[in-house]
């Protein structure tokens, strides 16, 4: 090894070659170490539609920098760094070539940027900016609709793709492939951001539903240096130290929130929207461009602002907002889907109330059923959440929140599916499904609220023995205020209880001989007299019409099947409710059926969408009839609505109907024939109706 001698020495020993290198040392100096800033520019991709999923290949997430660098006398050197500083000590003086890449898990180069500089003591800062590696990435975007919420079949599915980082670029539309209520788009297309928009059109070339979405696609992969040598120096020639510093200034999206979609349209009054960023102090309001879409059309392009305005039509909505800077990474955007319901509905019908989950206090996630009692509480109870919610209405119709009964360890109320009062108001019926009981809670006038009492749970203990409980689905009370019948889908079974103040007691099970039986027993209904109970049987498609002896028992009287003796309409029947009159009315698919009694029931005609004037029927999920049982609600999953039919003294039928509204899925009128409340599982909310 050589000896080191003092600086002096060695400029004058290195003289020669450092005239050669063109690089004079005229004096004894000290060597000051060199810097040379290497700032990063990152993009990253965060936004996710929420009824799609996007496949992009590589990750774009950033681990780990890369700087590789080539120079004179064959000198190079590779680093690796997650940090931000990183410092390389001894390089030869002359020109280099240093590239810095950004790489994700999988080692892919998703970032990159080169600089060729000579190193001198002059000269010892070098700035490299990174940018969209070059290539290609695929990608490949899902979609799904609901063909029954279609009114016509798709034809086609198209995709329209506007580059957002190269300004002024053309947008370029393609088809997609498609099928029943799904479809999907794959392509290959070079790396950058793009907003694109996807259309489903009809048979006319009409567009029938659409949305947009933004998306960065990132290269798959490049080919990396494979020069992993460690740097030698070498001490024939002068030499100086380098530092390089990573600053990572790296452009987040602009994420952020659409608020201001009421629910309620009030004449012209213009809708206004506003696009929330997560970190407003970020975000230069300058620099900053907004576009909005409409049921995937964009209507506005805004510099510098978030808000905007527009009077929609009544009816279901989709907004987009697509939000961004001047700096690569920013592109963002938000989505909302709402009913615009229209204040003034029909003349015998006006909105006046809607709830949502989180507003006010109210706890709707995936409400299943709603029950109103005599003294004007209203229950909604939620399987999603274990436990049922009591409002109070106000003297106007508007309720509150009042109280949570909520499942723990001494309330068996997991998977809360149905929930009923006795007609006197004096107690609450609550099915549990996850824990297979049925409680009671009794009603204190003095605190206005309903307490618990008792439950039956997991077993059924009468004369005939024990019987377990399986799915149980709904619960109606009879009259006399004592008589329980309880409907298991699971066991194929109505079960007969009995209140006496204090105890829930089993009698029995529906006495049921004869094809069909009962098959997924759904909604029940008993008659004003409570001398017949009907119920509706999903899976065998039948509609099972019970006696009610003296003691509450029931037995089989008449039964009506699509499958067994083809009464027409009840195919996939759900509901059943009972007029004033006697007759009864079911619900099934999009049909409306009347059965009329004459010392028996008979069937006697169905209604289908289009044969009453102004009659819209798509989609029948619920019906419930108001005290005097002379008019009933119809909800409308499809076509997403309620319908009102009146039957008037000749036995004939007239109905009205609105859509806009969300999908109705429970309806309850109150005691007074004056309010009607409707719940929407899909959407979450609870809807208010002034029907006097």
């Amino acid at each position: 090894m050589k000896k080191h001698v003092s600086m002096c020495a060695a400029s004058v020993l290195l003289a020669a070659a450092a005239v050669l290198l063109g690089i004079g040392l005229s004096s004894c100096r000290e060597s000051l170490p060199d810097t040379m800033n290497l700032t990063l520019r990152l993009d990253h991709e965060t936004a996710v539609m929420r009824s799609t999923e996007f496949v992009i290949s590589p990750d774009p997430g950033i681990v780990e920098y890369r700087i590789i660098g080539e120079g004179p006398r064959g000198g190079s050197f590779d680093q690796r760094t997650v940090s931000s500083e990183l410092v390389i000590d001894g390089l030869i003086v002359g020109t280099w070539s240093i590239t810095a890449q950004g790489l994700n898990e999988s080692g892919d180069v998703i970032i990159e940027g080169t600089a060729e500089s000579r190193l001198s003591h002059d000269n010892r800062d070098i700035s490299i900016h990174l940018t969209r590696a070059q290539g290609s990435g695929t990608v490949f975007l899902p979609f799904t609709w609901d063909p029954e919420e279609l009114e016509t079949s798709v034809e086609g599915l198209t995709v329209t793709f506007t580059r957002k980082d190269i300004e002024g670029s053309t947008p370029v539309t393609d088809t997609a492939s498609f099928g029943t209520g799904s479809g999907f788009f794959e392509k290959v297309l070079p790396a950058g951001d793009y907003a694109m928009q996807f259309t489903l059109i009809d048979s006319q070339g009409e567009m029938i539903s659409g949305a947009a979405r933004t998306v960065q696609i990132y290269p798959e992969s490049r080919t990396e240096t494979k020069n992993q040598e460690a740097i030698h120096l070498d001490e024939e020639f002068p030499s100086v130290d380098v530092s390089l510093s990573l600053e990572d200034i790296n452009v987040s999206p602009i994420t952020g929130t659409i608020t201001g979609a009421p629910l309620v349209i009030y004449g012209e009054e213009p809708l206004q929207l506003s696009y929330t960023p997560d970190d407003p102090d970020s975000v230069d309001l300058g620099d900053v461009t907004s576009e909005w879409y409409v049921n995937g059309n964009l209507v506005r392009t805004l510099e510098g602002s978030l808000k905007t305005s527009f009077i929609p039509a009544s009816g279901y909505h989709r907004l987009d907002a697509h939000v961004y800077s001047s700096k690569p990474g920013s592109l963002a955007s938000a989505s909302i889907e709402f009913d615009a319901l229209d204040h003034n509905l029909t003349e015998d019908m006006k909105l006046i109330q809607s709830l949502a989950d989180g507003e006010d206090g109210a706890r709707l996630r995936s409400v299943s059923d709603i029950a109103v009692s005599v003294q004007g509480h209203i229950a909604a109870a939620s399987p999603t959440d274990d436990h049922v919610q009591v409002f109070q209405q106000h003297y106007d119709g508007t309720l509150v929140p009042r109280y949570m009964l909520e499942a723990d360890a001494d309330l068996p109320l997991r998977g809360a599916a149905a929930a009923a009062f006795s007609p006197d108001g004096s107690y609450l019926c609550i099915l549990s499904g996850q824990d297979a009981s049925i409680s009671i809670f009794g009603y204190n006038p003095v605190i206005d609220q309903y307490a618990y009492v008792t439950s039956v749970q997991e077993q059924l203990h009468g004369s005939s023995g024990p019987r377990s409980i399986d799915r149980l689905s709904d619960v109606v009370i009879a009259p006399n205020n004592t008589d329980l019948y309880v409907s298991d889908q699971g066991a194929d079974e109505i079960y007969h209880m009995k209140w006496d103040g204090q105890q829930l007691h089993y009698y029995g099970t529906a006495d049921v001989s004869g094809t069909p039986g009962l098959s997924s027993p759904r909604k029940m209904a008993v008659d004003s007299s409570g001398r017949y109970l009907a119920s509706a049987n999903m899976d065998n498609s039948s509609l099972q019409i019970f006696a009610v002896d003296f003691d509450g028992s029931l037995h089989r009287s008449q039964a009506f099947s699509y499958s067994y003796d083809g009464t027409m309409g009840i195919s996939k029947i759900n509901n059943a409710v009972f007029l004033n009159d006697g007759s009864l009315l079911t619900t099934s698919n999009n049909f409306l059926c009347h059965f009329q009694y004459d010392q028996e029931f008979s069937y006697s005609y169905r209604l289908r969408e289009g044969d009453l004037e102004g009659c819209r029927m798509s989609g029948l999920r619920t019906a419930a009839a108001a005290e005097s049982r002379d008019r009933v609600f119809v909800g409308n999953v499809t076509s997403r609505g309620i319908t009102v039919f009146d039957r008037h003294e000749d036995n004939t039928l007239t109905c009205q109907s609105f859509t806009p509204a969300a999908p109705i899925h429970q309806l309850a009128a109150d005691h007074t024939e004056s309010y009607l409340f409707a719940i929407s599982t899909s959407e979450h909310a609870l809807f208010v109706f002034d029907i006097r």
